[in-house]
């Protein structure tokens, strides 16, 4: 019994303020009401929603093999679409040894897989630098190049390499030459591994040879 009467009570008190409030006039005329809007291209709050274009436009660019961008042309794409491999648009040389100076050394760059190249390009640049100066070579001219503005170009590792080979130069993308592009992977001492664009072969050259050279660099 109790229980009923308090409905009765709260809905005898709703009646009256609402009454009350109705006796006020129109509500969105007097002030007493606002309009909430959300603009749906920019929301703001957390809880604004927002257009299926906006949402498009925040998400995270994604590419394929050929695209332009990042200061390249994209060869390879992770299967997320979003993150790769960009070759430059154009040879950093027609011919450069891979070595700085004239003496061979062991510089110990071994990677040879996708991303590799940049360690490895890092590595020679080191070693070369204390024992030669800064004699172009080819890792060195593809770190020096800034192609789209960026600073982050490398001697692409030999599987980056035929990776530009095939999925670029064979498609007849990328204005590669059917001649010898060095990689930065080292075979030993005296030799390290290039490949071959004309056919795709891969093969140790001696380091004071001169191969074409192309950067790369990931996005």
């Amino acid at each position: 019994m109790l229980f009923f009467q308090l409905i009765v009570y709260l809905m005898v008190a709703d009646i009256g303020n609402w009454d009350e409030a109705h006796s006020w006039g129109d509500h969105a005329k007097e002030g007493y009401l606002t309009e909430e809007t959300q603009d749906l291209a920019d929301p703001t709050d957390a809880q604004d929603a927002a257009t299926k274009a906006y949402v498009d436009e925040s998400a995270p660019a994604t590419y394929e093999i050929g695209d332009p961008a990042h200061g390249g042309i994209v060869f390879y794409v992770e299967p997320c679409g979003t993150k790769g491999l960009v070759a430059a648009t154009a040879d950093q040389s027609t011919g450069i040894k891979w070595r700085g100076g004239s003496t061979n050394y062991s510089t110990n760059a071994n990677g040879d897989g996708v991303y590799a190249g940049k360690m490895n390009t890092s590595i020679i640049i080191s070693v070369h630098s204390a024992k030669d100066g800064f004699d172009d070579h080819a890792a060195l001219v593809c770190a020096n190049y800034t192609g789209g503005d960026f600073g982050d170009w490398y001697l692409p590792s030999r599987e980056e390499l035929f990776l530009m080979y095939d999925n670029l130069h064979t498609q007849g993308l990328g204005g590669f030459s059917n001649w010898w592009y060095w990689s930065s992977s080292e075979g030993n001492a005296s030799i390290a591994w290039y490949v071959t664009f004309g056919n795709g072969s891969t093969g140790g050259d001696y380091k004071y040879s001169t191969p074409y050279v192309r950067a790369v660099r990931a996005f």
